[in-house]
Parts: structure tokens; C-alpha cells; sequence
């Protein structure tokens, strides 16, 4: 049931990411699913990059996206930082701490794929 009446249906598709458990919870289905921090910084300006296409690279796990002047850069470290407990079911998107001994595998492969990230 929800504030807008009761909803009968054969299937669910739960795409609710982070808060999947909770939704799944109001079903009585459990979602063996947990978390992880997500990190990614910002370059400065980089001459030259306009119009560049989004990259991912998925021998080096790295991803590097336009963003202004600058590139938004990040990837999927080996041992993520992992929230067993889960989000709290209030909690919108924000920031963490950046862990840079954990994001120092992204910017090493990063830097590989473009070299001038070195520089930044």
C-alpha cells in the first residue's frame, strides 16, 4: 500500500540502488546488497580537452568524464570501501572524506591512460 493507494502487480523491478533493502523489506524479500563509497575528484583546467568523449577503461578500471574545463576521473579500486550497514533510508547524495591511500590506484591508472592527469 502506499499514499497513493493500494498497487497489484505479478513482478517488481527494484532499482532503487543504495536503499534496494529497504524497498525489498517492504516486501519481505531480502536484498543481499551493500554499499560502497564511491570516490572521484575534479581536475583543474585542461587545455586541449574540449569536445573530448567520456572514456572508460575497463582494463585499468578507470573512468574520466568532462566536466567544464576539467575532468572528472575515477574507477572501481579492488578493495572498495564497503558500508555493511547500508545508507540510511533519509540519506540523499554527498560527499565523503576522500580516501587518497584508496584512490591512489585510480589516479596511478589514470595518469597511465592520460598522462597530462599528472600534471593537474
Amino acid at each position: 500500500s502506499t499514499n497513493k493507494g493500494f498497487i497489484k502487480t505479478e513482478k517488481v523491478v527494484n532499482c532503487t540502488g543504495a536503499w534496494a533493502p529497504y524497498i525489498s523489506e517492504m516486501v519481505g524479500v531480502d536484498c543481499p546488497l551493500v554499499p560502497f563509497r564511491h570516490a572521484y575528484v575534479v581536475t583543474e583546467n585542461i587545455d586541449g580537452i574540449q569536445n573530448m568523449p567520456n572514456v572508460r577503461d575497463h582494463d585499468l578500471s578507470v573512468y574520466l568524464r568532462l566536466q567544464g574545463n576539467g575532468l572528472s576521473i575515477g574507477g572501481y579500486e579492488p578493495h572498495p570501501d564497503m558500508l555493511p550497514n547500508g545508507v540510511a533510508k533519509d540519506f540523499a547524495f554527498g560527499l565523503y572524506e576522500l580516501d587518497w591511500d584508496t584512490f591512489a590506484f585510480n589516479i596511478e591508472h589514470c595518469m597511465k591512460r592520460v598522462p597530462i592527469i599528472e600534471e593537474t
